[in-house]
């Protein structure tokens, strides 16, 4: 139970910080999430990998059936009278749910081949398993490159609260990793309310840290989500007719103007995409147009981890296009600034 005081003071560390807020919290709150739901996928792996090496050796003799030609299972004194399965449909299901020797040890360190396999096993869907990769990719650009956009990190943080605390609920350790180690002070004085018990893991506390958290509802979250990316989406206008007006703080544009800007500076990045291999963009100005129309919907979601991939996926598009603008708005001011000091000196 120790391993579940780690657990809980991690999450109830995080609400704190998020209540607290600002960036540098929300960095910190970040980690401390990722390294719960790491904890608890390696948790959730141990357990399913447990049987694995059996698993293996009765596949290796299930295929060693199937090569002499017996299709059927035999009958055996514990049937209940059903009808023999076949091989094949066996060895498919083993195959499906048991890791080759070699591939376990990749797991031990490598976030994104957990989720992978909790996907394979069924205890992880596929959009769920997509914003745990997402998530953790947030986190990595946040610890490894310092890179935060502070309206994102504090999403994808709530976004992670309610993740962490799903999978409290879901998480149940094999029988061997439940033993506890006396009076844990730290969960008591945090929770005084709730009975420990080995049995119910972390479960009980998944509850109360999310009711604690400032995470708000589904509805609240999709409408925090959607506002986020509008703001990104009108700094995309504001970028085109800065560079469509050679950056003339005073003159406005229509959107033709604004879409032949775009097209420019795409055309311009694929030309150089090209030249050094990397990969090319597919966008226009119509784009921007149904990422604000997708934008909008996710004001009305209702479910945490759908909304959340939503966004994650509007977002990856949405940069692919304010990188380059970025860099051709910082061009645009380098050159500004440049005749500025021609004009500067050539006075003097």
């Amino acid at each position: 139970m120790d391993r579940v005081e780690r657990l809980v003071v991690q999450v109830a560390e995080s609400n704190d910080l998020l209540k607290r807020g600002g960036a540098a919290r929300w960095r910190i709150s970040l980690m401390l999430l990722d390294n719960t739901v790491e904890l608890l996928l390696k948790i959730e792996c141990d357990k399913l990998l447990l049987g694995n090496d059996l698993s293996l050796k009765y596949l290796d003799h299930i295929e060693a059936l199937i090569a002499s030609g017996k299709e059927y299972t035999d009958p055996t004194p514990f049937d209940d009278g059903g009808d023999p399965e076949l091989l094949t449909e066996i060895r498919d299901r083993y195959k499906r749910n048991t890791l080759p020797a070699d591939a376990i040890p990749k797991l031990e360190n490598d976030f994104n081949r957990r989720v992978g396999y909790l996907i394979t096993t069924g205890f992880l869907d596929n959009n769920y398993g997509g914003v745990l990769k997402r998530l953790h990719k947030y986190r990595n650009e946040a610890y490894h490159e310092d890179k935060i956009r502070p309206n994102t990190i504090e999403a994808a943080a709530k976004i992670y609260t309610f993740v962490a605390c799903n999978l409290m609920e879901r998480v149940k350790p094999g029988a061997w990793s439940m033993a506890g180690r006396g009076d844990l002070p730290d969960l008591r004085a945090l929770f005084p309310d709730i009975e420990v018990a080995s049995h119910s893991f972390a479960a009980p506390y998944a509850r109360p840290l999310l009711t604690q958290s400032p995470v708000g509802t589904p509805e609240e979250l999709g409408r925090t989500l959607s506002e986020h990316l509008a703001e990104r989406l009108d700094e995309i206008d504001s970028d085109l007719e800065y560079l469509a007006t050679g950056g003339s703080p005073w003159t406005e544009t229509d959107i033709q103007t604004r879409s032949n800007t775009l097209d420019t500076i795409i055309h311009i990045h694929n030309a150089m995409a090209a030249a050094n291999g990397t990969k090319k963009l597919n966008a226009d100005y119509r784009r921007i147009s149904q990422w604000r129309s997708a934008a909008s919907k996710l004001a009305k979601g209702t479910d945490y981890v759908k909304s959340f991939d939503r966004f994650a996926s509007l977002e990856i598009a949405i940069e692919q296009v304010e990188d380059p603008l970025r860099s051709a708005v910082f061009a645009l001011d380098g050159h500004l600034e440049d005749e500025r000091e021609r004009v500067r000196w050539g006075n003097d």
